[in-house]
């Protein structure tokens, strides 16, 4: 698998001159598989440069679209998405119901433009709902599975496992709180355990999270020890704060890899950096 950051930030797109290296786009990721298919997870700003590079790429788009959950900066890009607007494309869409729906109604379906001025029929591609029982897709030599997110208004986290590697994606998701429909630490630790990836929310500082608390998402040091107890061989930190510039970023690492080395963890650790490949 090859795993492509098209959009790392959370919340709200950041731009500027202090985000430059680890980007300032919403959530986006792309998973390349062997067989060639491509998998997009949720269409957050970072969609708009994935959609540009995928129609440079020659040929029709076929994509499937896994969305963890309907907050906006997880579905905000897709009217930006320049594949959908072009004939004989196809996108099949899978994941949360909410923001399935989201995407259907609000987007697709709208009557009028009070607040976006694309109607239904600028949208020339064929685009496919996949819910019920269908709603997660099938995939040519891999497999995908879900876990309930523990955050604010639900979701679906995934593992993905292909020859023998596997990948895990957990953003938005709270290690230091439990959710009504929300999945135990003891329940991802098992779903993600020894896996050769995880990217993992990690948005806020031990400081931060005194006021942040039960907003959805988790800590740096939350991250590592949690990535540390399910075996991972690598932790990516994602979801990165709007506020944080590329040098504060590079500093809380620093005292993280640090922290591992001192204590004789041997997992990697790295931030999530826009345009960045990683190879499973």
């Amino acid at each position: 698998m090859d795993v492509t950051f098209w959009g790392t930030r959370g919340s709200l797109p950041s731009p500027g001159p202090l985000t430059v290296r680890y980007g300032g786009n919403t959530t986006c990721v792309e998973v390349a598989f062997a067989s060639g298919e491509i998998v997009i997870i949720d269409s957050g700003t970072g969609i708009r440069p994935l959609g540009n590079d995928l129609i440079s790429r020659g040929g029709s788009v076929r994509v499937k679209l896994l969305f963890t959950h309907a907050h906006w900066d997880h579905v905000q890009g897709f009217p930006f998405f320049v594949p959908a607007f072009i004939a004989g494309n196809h996108i099949e869409i899978y994941g949360s119901e909410a923001a399935q729906k989201l995407i259907r109604d609000d987007i697709f379906d709208a009557s009028d433009s009070s607040y976006f001025p694309v109607k239904k029929a600028d949208f020339k591609a064929t685009c496919a709902f996949h819910e019920g029982a269908d709603w997660l897709p099938k995939l040519q030599g891999a497999t995908v599975k879900a876990l309930p997110l523990n955050h604010p208004g639900g979701g679906f986290c995934y593992r993905f496992d292909e020859n023998g590697k596997s990948f895990a994606f957990v953003t938005d998701f709270e290690l230091g709180q439990k959710y009504a429909t929300g999945s135990s630490i003891a329940e991802l630790r098992k779903f993600v355990h020894e896996v050769d990836l995880l990217v993992m929310d990690a948005q806020y500082t031990d400081e931060e999270i005194a006021m942040t608390r039960g907003w959805g998402h988790s800590t740096f040091n939350e991250a590592i020890d949690f990535g540390h107890s399910a075996g991972v061989s690598k932790l990516v930190l994602y979801h990165h704060d709007p506020r944080r510039s590329d040098e504060e970023l590079d500093h809380i690492v620093a005292k993280l890899r640090s922290r591992l080395v001192a204590n004789r963890e041997p997992m990697e650790v790295a931030p999530a950096r826009e345009g960045e490949t990683l190879v499973v």
